[in-house]
């Protein structure tokens, strides 16, 4: 019972497959990275040209189905629901689950 000499290729080794190891995981942060800033970018700009579309049709629905006055009425589009004031100067239309309100000219 001795001690074993370790050869010098075997601490090679273990040092590379440490680089690697840490690349990979560098490569996986970046994959991480990319797919959150994709996540943001939709947020950002899909989301809100979905919110927008859906309440300029809310808006062209009351201005089709209320008096020539105006008044209020409720919209649903898909599963957003709308709160739409028209007058005759502007059409605002309000959501119902969120902070969002939208004003368009008729």
């Amino acid at each position: 019972m001795g001690a074993v000499l370790i050869p010098k290729s075997t601490k090679t080794l273990t040092g590379s497959l440490l680089i690697e190891h840490l690349a990979a995981l560098g490569v996986l942060l970046l994959a991480v990275g990319w797919l959150m800033v994709l996540v943001r970018l939709y947020d950002r700009v899909v989301v809100e040209s979905r919110q927008r579309t859906t309440a300029y049709y809310a808006a062209r629905v009351a201005l089709v189905h209320l008096p020539v006055p105006g008044g209020e009425t409720t919209v649903q589009v898909g599963p957003d629901v709308w709160q739409v004031t028209v007058n005759t100067q502007e059409v605002k239309a309000h959501a119902q689950k969120g902070r969002s309100t939208y004003t368009f000219t008729p």
